[in-house]
């Protein structure tokens, strides 16, 4: 649930950064340092960000969560006030959020899980980061951006994240339980092979 959320919260800020238009965007001389700029503070908070998680860990694994998830709000805040130095500063608390997930959602997930299972689920934290990352790039290649201060976006990033969350649900109907867990519970069935 963590490395969803920080998928979501990761394509959220991701995309918001990228069709980020304000007049503080003039002091600095071109457009694309400044996305440079922007896409670099939240890989330079990373850094910190799982370094620190460490000792943090230490006292919890989901006390870590819990912080990283208070981070990434005071991030998300920061970003939305229209000001540069509060988008740069959000950034890099983002970073520093997302650096905790990618250390702490592991080995949490993997002790969490059943442990013949628990490899292949400690890695599904790291796909999930990287398909946010993947979406957030196509959404801001999508999404057009507006030149105009009053004008972040049109309201094609509606269609578009509605279009994603639907994929998203119908991939968890489909969901098919494994072989562990029909073994594991014995009042169920198991499935006939094809």
């Amino acid at each position: 649930m963590a490395s969803l959320e920080s998928c979501t919260n990761n394509m959220v800020i991701m995309v918001r950064c990228l069709v980020f238009t304000h007049i503080d965007k003039q002091r600095i001389p071109s457009e694309d340092l400044f996305n440079s700029v922007v896409s670099g503070m939240f890989a330079l908070g990373a850094i910190p960000g799982s370094i620190l998680a460490t000792p943090i860990m230490k006292k919890g694994r989901r006390l870590t969560l819990i912080m990283a998830s208070l981070i990434t709000v005071l991030g998300s805040t920061l970003v939305i006030i229209f000001n540069i130095w509060s988008l740069f500063f959000g950034r890099f608390e983002m970073g520093v959020a997302v650096g905790n997930y990618y250390s702490v959602c592991p080995l949490y997930i993997s002790e969490m899980s059943f442990p013949s299972i628990s490899g292949s689920l400690g890695s599904l934290n790291q796909m999930s980061l990287s398909t946010g990352l993947r979406i957030s790039f196509g959404l801001a290649y999508i999404l057009p951006y507006s030149h105009e201060p009053e004008t972040l976006t049109t309201g094609l990033w509606k269609v578009v994240v509605t279009c994603i969350l639907i994929i998203f649900d119908f991939f968890k109907i489909c969901v098919v339980h494994t072989q562990i867990l029909f073994e594991t519970f014995h009042t169920i069935k198991k499935p006939h092979s094809i």
